[in-house]
């Protein structure tokens, strides 16, 4: 939608490298290995990431860009020695929460995508350090669109980045 001009400002985890776009990092956010609410590790902590190595691991799929959720499964999978493990492609993280719910496997999930499942107690998360990671969260914009006052000044807060007033309203009130 912002590349479409529809949207002044867009939120995304990664990176864009769209060469029509800003890309920002502006935060980032923690991953969480979630497991149904009857899953034995459930809200436990493990030293031992191979403990999980008989559970069916659900990701999204992969794609060209390496900065993607599918690819950062993938490396902390390695990181924890659990490269051999199944993985099945789900393309939505609502599909695979209501998989995990249903107890047909676990996944590596943003925290803020799985609030309501743990407040309804229907997922739960494991503590497992070797798996502990983070994901960028960029802001978006194009490189020659307008940007309202207001945009710039919610860019300006989320991002610390001053701006630069490109508009020809601001270039001519500079004038006068």
């Amino acid at each position: 939608m912002v590349r479409r001009g529809e949207v002044s400002l867009g939120l995304r985890y990664f990176a864009d490298s769209s060469p029509e776009l800003v890309s920002r990092q502006i935060s980032e956010e923690r991953i969480a290995v979630v497991c149904s609410a009857q899953h034995k590790w459930g809200g436990k902590r493990l030293r031992d990431p191979g403990q999980l190595r008989a559970d069916q691991w659900l990701s999204l799929p992969m794609t060209r860009h390496h900065d993607s959720f599918a690819h950062l499964v993938a490396r902390q999978l390695v990181s924890a020695g659990l490269d051999d493990v199944p993985v099945m492609t789900i393309d939505s993280m609502t599909a695979q929460k209501r998989l995990i719910e249903a107890g047909i496997g676990i996944a590596l999930l943003p925290e803020s995508s799985i609030h309501e499942e743990l407040r309804l107690g229907t997922l739960r998360t494991i503590n497992v350090s070797h798996l502990q990671t983070t994901v960028p969260i960029h802001v978006l914009y194009r490189k020659n669109g307008y940007l309202t006052g207001a945009s710039r000044t919610l860019l300006t807060l989320i991002s610390n980045v001053p701006l630069r007033r490109s508009s020809p309203a601001h270039r001519n009130r500079k004038r006068k």
